[in-house]
């Protein structure tokens, strides 16, 4: 594996990284909104 291509395969893992702690944080809130929610009506 030549150097560019190392750094395509290292954005790449760092861009799927990224993107599962959003997917992540966003369940939480998501969740939390939703108990908010029902639990105040």
């Amino acid at each position: 594996m030549d150097l560019c291509q190392a750094k395509i395969h290292h954005s790449i893992c760092r861009k799927k990284v990224v993107f599962a702690i959003l997917n992540d944080v966003w369940r939480r809130h998501k969740s939390v909104i939703k108990e908010e929610y029902f639990t105040c009506n």
